[in-house]
């Protein structure tokens, strides 16, 4: 199985990055075989979507799918996606909405996804809510129900080999480590979805 995981800050040395790192530790860890791609927003960002994706003939289009055709193929080959995204003034961060708008159903069509947000303090509430509810209509992925909310962030998650520095920093890991079970069982249960080869993008290609 092949996990995708989005670090979708665009900081240098964001905490988003190391929550990535500690996800793709545990996939390794506990799902013997799979394998895992990141994504990070900071290193290798997408200019702002434009319509000229939709033109092959465009100096956009040209441009911008040297970037985006890579992440495309691990798009296209994972099983299972994991969004990071720190709250930023009460929103997703700009990149993550941007890269919901380059990808397409061919990509994400009944994929499950976990969402994870992260927070300095006790904030991160917002992109949870504002992901579920602007980013499937086109892409067609699935959020599963469970999601992880990262308070404190540089607090947690330092050390991925150490035992657990406190309460909170344990809260967090089992809560990481089980909804990555979740996400895993549901991938496995979504491929025999897409195998049933019902997706019909002549007529239904955006969603309601």
């Amino acid at each position: 199985m092949h996990f995708f995981i989005l670090a979708g800050s665009h900081r240098e040395q964001a905490q988003s990055t190391k929550v990535a790192a500690y996800v793709q530790a545990q996939i390794e860890r506990d799902y013997t075989g799979s394998t895992t791609y990141i994504h990070k927003l900071a290193e290798t960002p997408l200019p702002l979507w434009n319509d000229g994706m939709w033109n092959a003939e465009s100096e956009f289009h040209k441009d911008t799918s040297q970037i985006w055709n890579p992440i495309a193929k691990e798009l296209d080959k994972a099983d299972a996606l994991v969004v990071i995204s720190p709250e930023w003034s009460g929103m997703a961060t700009p990149g993550v909405k941007n890269f919901f708008l380059y990808a397409n159903p061919t990509l994400l069509w009944n994929k499950p996804w976990l969402l994870i947000s992260v927070s300095s303090g006790r904030g991160g509430r917002y992109p949870i809510a504002e992901l579920r509810m602007s980013s499937t209509k086109n892409t067609q992925l699935c959020y599963i129900p469970q999601h992880v909310i990262v308070d404190n962030v540089e607090k947690v998650l330092e050390d991925h080999a150490a035992e657990a520095q406190d309460k909170a920093d344990s809260y967090i890991r089992k809560r990481i480590i089980y909804s990555l079970s979740m996400l895993h069982a549901y991938a496995e249960w979504l491929q025999q979805v897409r195998a049933a080869n019902i997706m019909d993008l002549e007529h239904y290609a955006n969603g309601m």
